[in-house]
């Protein structure tokens, strides 16, 4: 079996999906915007949170909006699937609306949220741990689990404060920290062979 043809765009040393064509530049860009977004959000954590707000209530309120058409349009359902779909979308709907329409409390409910998920995660995580002894690596499954359930106990003692900034801090570190990536991304693009 032969070697397929690479690509006539593509370098050496090119990671998988990126080829020599992607603009260097735009990555570089994109990492900065990034990390500017990062530190915006760790400088006012509470601004932060209410993007956080903003995007789920946004998201909410367009599953909800798709629920409640598909609960009108699909006629392969029965009726008692339309039905219950639509009660979800109406749901969806309601929802997004208390949040923006009550963000304080809507901070609330969300960092609540992000609390239980990370406490099911660091569950799940000490399990799966706990189930891969004695290989090697279940020591750092199982710390990894620990960090995520103290996180979420963390966040649910210190309710309703924690509230107002946690989301915004959660984001500034993913902001920052995808922004670093796609930083040194790009810089390894501009590098030639």
């Amino acid at each position: 079996m032969t070697d397929p043809q690479p690509h006539p765009h593509a370098r050496s040393g090119d990671l998988p999906g990126i080829t020599a064509r992607t603009r260097w530049y735009w990555v570089v860009m994109m990492g900065a915007i990034m990390i500017a977004g990062g530190l915006l959000s760790l400088l006012n954590p509470f601004l932060g949170s209410l993007t956080v707000q903003a995007f789920a209530a946004a998201a909410f309120g367009i599953v909800g909006v798709m629920k409640l058409v598909d609960a009108v349009r699909d006629d392969a359902e029965s009726t008692g699937g339309r039905v219950l779909t639509g009660l979800l979308g109406a749901v969806f709907v309601l929802f997004a609306l208390s949040l923006l329409l009550n963000p304080l409390a809507g901070l609330l409910s969300l960092t609540f949220l992000a609390a239980l998920l990370f406490l099911a995660i660091g569950v799940l995580q000490i399990g799966f741990g706990w189930r891969l002894r004695p290989a090697r690596p279940w020591g750092w499954m199982v710390a990894s689990g620990a960090v995520s359930v103290l996180l979420g106990l963390f966040i649910l003692l210190t309710l309703p404060e924690s509230g107002l900034v946690a989301l915004g801090l959660l984001l500034a570190v993913d902001l920052l920290s995808s922004g670093a990536a796609y930083l040194v991304l790009g810089l390894a693009l501009r590098r030639p062979d």
